[in-house]
């Protein structure tokens, strides 16, 4: 029986949620509903776009965590530049195209690929904010899908130079500072401090063997000498 409200004239009511003229009524069964459409083919493309651009952000976030290398304003394409000697039409040409990039940096903390855009002109471009380049536009995410690979090699051999410039000096300061021990534990530092003066050869090369209780004998400077020109002398 439906159920009415008080006051009301006969034969007219008012029927409460989840009653009927002939009682409560059932929801209706998942079964019984229509099934979504299948998605389209753009779409299950532009879903393939985001998840791969998200891995890309994860491997990003890690290789920026772990080397602690920037690679910044990396342009999503590059502006058609006419064949021409002028400098200025070419300047200009520049500055009026919208300029899109995509940088490997850290920024409010966090590590990862970040997305700018500004619009071109003859004024000097705004600074823009920089968002996630998973929210980025789809055009934006599939234009850096294209030139992922050309972003991670560039980013790599960035890497690898910067680390390689620091091995190197790291290597060169490690053997200045074990040259000078040597040298202040040699038998030259002992005759020093009793007032001699210590034989000491004059343009030393690194690469000859650190003295281990005397100073190298003139056989052992010639020999390096031979091996690896060099002015020296020896004074007495």
């Amino acid at each position: 029986m439906s159920k009415f409200t008080l006051g009301q004239p006969e034969g007219i009511g008012v029927v409460e949620p989840g009653y009927g003229t002939f009682g409560p009524v059932e929801p209706l069964s998942s079964a019984f509903l229509p099934a979504p459409p299948p998605p389209t083919e753009v779409e299950r493309s532009d879903s393939q776009i985001g998840f791969l651009v998200e891995q890309l952000c994860d491997r990003a976030r890690m290789l920026g965590e772990k080397f602690g290398v920037s690679l910044k304003d990396f342009p999503l394409e590059r502006p058609a530049v006419p064949s021409t000697s002028d400098e200025r039409l070419v300047h200009a040409i520049v500055n009026l195209s919208p300029h899109e990039a995509v940088s490997l940096e850290r920024v409010r903390d966090a590590w990862g690929l970040w997305y700018r855009s500004s619009v071109g002109g003859l004024q000097p471009r705004p600074a823009v904010p920089a968002m996630p380049l998973r929210d980025a536009p789809l055009a934006a995410r599939r234009q850096f899908l294209l030139r992922s690979d050309a972003f991670f090699t560039e980013y790599m051999r960035q890497t690898v130079d910067k680390l390689k410039a620091s091995t190197e000096a790291i290597s060169a300061g490690v053997k200045t500072v074990e040259r000078l021990d040597a040298f202040f534990s040699s038998e030259a530092m002992d005759s020093a401090s009793k007032g001699a003066r210590p034989a000491v050869l004059v343009g030393q090369p690194l690469g000859l063997p650190a003295p281990k209780g005397a100073l190298p004998s003139p056989e052992q400077v010639r020999h390096a000498i031979k091996a690896k020109p060099i002015k020296a002398k020896l004074i007495k």
